[in-house]
């Protein structure tokens, strides 16, 4: 654990990954079907490959893709979480570099609740965490998909309130 990761360690909502995972699989669907209709019209073999193998090869193409993407969000899952601390909000995220963000309650402004209508069948959330001194409207930190995101909206704005209050007495 790093300095502030006292907190319990929460990962996104399960169904972050079915967030995650519809553009991609959606992608490399119109992708193989356009490859087939591209490369089935030309009639003639493109490398070692015939009109009639096509099909076949683009499915294992497609296939392999989804593989792929499949265990990236796997991966992407599993290292996403964030810890509700003593002091700070901490996000931490990444596959191949990670990113670590922490965030001093005292400094949160406001927690915008965002709800797709994926979010409202599935009951989750996004929320984005805006700080004093970031940039207008734009988030320091964004947790997606977090299920019971009421109760940890009603945790961060109690432990913003008390921060804040420790601080005002500091300052007195």
């Amino acid at each position: 654990m790093h300095r502030g990761e006292s907190g319990e360690k929460r990962h996104v909502g399960k169904f972050a990954r079915v967030i995650w995972a519809w553009r991609g699989t959606l992608t490399i669907i119109f992708i193989s079907a356009l490859l087939y209709l591209l490369f089935s019209s030309t009639k003639a073999s493109i490398m070692w490959i015939t009109q009639d193998q096509l099909p076949y090869y683009i499915f294992g193409a497609a296939l392999l893709a989804l593989a792929i993407h499949t265990t990236y969000i796997e991966i992407e899952y599993a290292n996403f979480f964030y810890i509700l601390g003593d002091e700070e909000l901490i996000v931490r995220h990444g596959v191949f570099s990670t990113e670590r963000v922490l965030i001093p309650y005292a400094k949160i402004q406001n927690v915008n609740v965002s709800r797709n209508v994926l979010n409202r069948i599935l009951g989750t959330a996004t929320l984005k965490i805006e700080t004093a001194g970031g940039n207008p409207g734009e988030a320091e930190a964004t947790i997606p998909s977090v299920p019971n995101f009421e109760k940890v909206v009603d945790e961060i704005s109690e432990r913003m309130e008390n921060a804040k209050e420790r601080l005002g007495r500091k300052q007195f």
